[in-house]
C-alpha cells in the first residue's frame, strides 16, 4: 500500500455547502421513491431505466500534476438509475449515477462520486413550453475537459489537478411561439462550483438571456440574443477588487434546418466586461453548432468563443473551445466513437497569468447483445499546458462489462375504427 498525503484542510463554507448538496441530494432521491411508489394513473407513464458496469482502468499521472511515472490500474464500478414519467402536456427525467473508483496503487485515493441530473417540461399552453433543469455533482476525479459531468455544464473546463469539486445547477427556461414565424425565450441560469483546496477559486454565476428567432423560408431562420452574467468568486485564492465579474453581451444569429437529420446554428456578436478598479472590457463572441444524422452515424461539432470563469485557476477568462463527436453503429450491436476537444484560456485581465491550452482525443469501441450485457474498450489522451508548473500529459486506456436493461417493444396502437357512413335522407 502506498500512502499519499494530499488532502487540504476543509473551509468552513465549503463544508457547510457540502452538507447542503447532501440535503438537495436526499431530497432528489426522496422525490424519485415517491414517484417509484406511486401508482401511475391512465393519464401518465412511468418507466424505469438502470444500468451498471465494471471496468479496469489503466492511468498515467493519476495526480494530474505533470509526472507520468505516477500510473496506476483503477478498478471503476458505477450504476445508473433514472425514472421517466410522460403526460399528456409534461414528461420528468430523474437520473443518479454513483461511480466509485478503487486504485490498485494509491489506496489513499479511492473515492465515490455522485451525479445528479433532473428535467422537467411542461407545455402551459398550445404555443409555449417551459422547462427547468437542475444538476449536481461531486467528483473527484479530473479526467477530461467537462469537470460538470452530469450537471449540464459548458464544455471546456480545464485540468486542475486532483480535488474534490462539488457543483450545482439550476436552470429554467420559457419558450413562446408568438406566429408561426416568430418566436421568443427567455433563459435563466445559476451553477456553483466549490472545490477543497485553498489555492482554488470558489465560483457562483448568475445569468439571464433573452433571444427571439425569425423564421425565413422554410428552413432558415434568422435573430438575435442578449444576456448578462454575474459572478462572485470566494476562497483564500479570490480578490475582491481588481477583477472582472459582471459580462453583457449580444449576438446576431442565424439557424438552418432542412430535415431532423441536419440542423446548423452560428452566432457572432461582443461582450462587455466590467469590475471594481479595471477599466471595462470589450471583445467578440461566437457560436457555431451542427448535428449530421444518417442511417447508422452520426456527427456532432460545436465551437464557441467569449468568456467564462476560469475553472478554479483565476477569476473570468476569455475562452475558445471546440469539440467534435462521430459515432457511428455496425454489424449486430457494435457502436465506435470518436471524440475530440480543445480549449484556450485567456484571463482577461493581462497581467493576471498565463494562456493555458489543451486538447484532448478519446476512442471506444463497445458491443451490446439482445439481453442487455455488453463489452467495452477505449483509450484517450489529453495534453494541457499548465499554468506555473508542469505540463500535463497522459493516456488511458479502458476495458470492462456494462449490462443496460433492454427497451420494452412498443405496443402496437390498435387501429382506429371508423364507423360506416349514415344514408342520406
Amino acid at each position: 500500500m502506498t500512502r499519499l498525503s494530499c488532502a487540504e484542510p476543509r473551509r468552513s463554507r465549503a463544508a457547510g455547502r457540502s452538507r447542503a448538496h447532501r440535503r438537495l441530494l436526499r431530497l432528489a432521491w426522496a422525490t424519485i421513491l415517491l414517484l417509484l411508489a406511486a401508482s401511475p394513473t391512465r393519464a401518465a407513464q412511468t418507466r424505469l431505466r438502470y444500468d451498471f458496469g465494471v471496468s479496469e482502468i489503466y492511468s498515467q499521472d493519476v495526480l494530474r500534476i505533470g509526472v507520468e511515472s505516477l500510473d496506476d490500474y483503477i478498478t471503476n464500478l458505477s450504476a445508473t438509475g433514472a425514472v421517466d414519467v410522460t403526460t399528456p402536456r409534461s414528461s420528468t427525467e430523474f437520473l443518479y449515477r454513483p461511480t466509485y473508483y478503487a486504485y490498485s496503487e494509491f489506496n489513499e485515493l479511492d473515492h465515490l462520486d455522485h451525479r445528479y441530473r433532473g428535467v422537467w417540461n411542461v407545455r402551459p399552453g398550445p404555443r409555449s413550453t417551459f422547462a427547468l433543469r437542475q444538476g449536481f455533482s461531486q467528483s473527484t476525479r479530473q479526467a477530461g475537459f467537462a469537470d460538470l459531468d452530469g450537471a449540464a455544464s459548458e464544455a471546456g473546463q480545464p485540468i486542475i489537478g486532483l480535488t474534490r469539486m462539488t457543483a450545482w445547477e439550476l436552470e429554467p427556461e420559457w419558450d413562446l411561439a408568438q406566429t408561426e414565424r416568430i418566436s421568443y425565450s427567455v433563459l435563466g441560469l445559476y451553477r456553483s462550483e466549490a472545490y477543497d483546496r485553498p489555492d482554488l477559486i470558489d465560483t457562483d454565476q448568475a445569468g439571464l438571456e433573452g433571444s427571439m428567432k425569425v423564421a425565413v423560408g422554410r428552413a432558415q431562420t434568422v435573430g438575435g440574443r442578449a444576456r448578462g452574467d454575474r459572478y462572485r468568486y470566494s476562497g483564500p485564492a479570490a480578490t475582491d477588487v481588481g477583477v472582472y465579474d459582471q459580462f453583457y453581451s449580444a449576438q446576431f444569429t442565424w439557424g438552418l434546418s432542412t430535415s431532423e437529420r441536419f440542423a446548423l446554428g452560428a452566432g457572432a456578436g461582443v461582450f462587455r466586461g466590467t469590475g471594481q478598479e479595471v477599466d471595462p472590457t470589450l471583445g467578440p463572441t461566437g457560436d457555431l453548432s451542427g448535428t449530421w444524422r444518417w442511417r447508422r452515424s452520426s456527427l456532432a461539432i460545436s465551437a464557441g468563443l467569449g468568456y467564462a470563469s476560469g475553472g478554479g485557476l483565476t477569476s473570468a477568462s476569455r475562452s475558445e473551445r471546440g469539440d467534435i463527436n462521430y459515432t457511428v453503429q455496425w454489424g449486430r450491436g457494435f457502436e465506435t466513437s470518436v471524440n475530440g476537444a480543445y480549449i484556450v484560456r485567456d484571463p482577461v485581465q493581462k497581467d493576471a497569468g498565463e494562456t493555458l491550452r489543451g486538447r484532448s482525443f478519446a476512442l471506444g469501441l463497445q458491443k451490446v447483445w439482445q439481453p442487455g450485457w455488453g463489452v467495452g474498450a477505449g483509450v484517450s489522451g489529453l495534453r494541457q499546458q499548465e499554468q506555473g508548473g508542469r505540463d500535463l500529459n497522459y493516456g488511458e486506456a479502458t476495458i470492462g462489462l456494462v449490462y443496460r436493461r433492454p427497451e420494452p417493444p412498443e405496443r402496437p396502437t390498435p387501429p382506429v375504427q371508423v364507423p360506416p357512413p349514415t344514408p342520406s335522407q
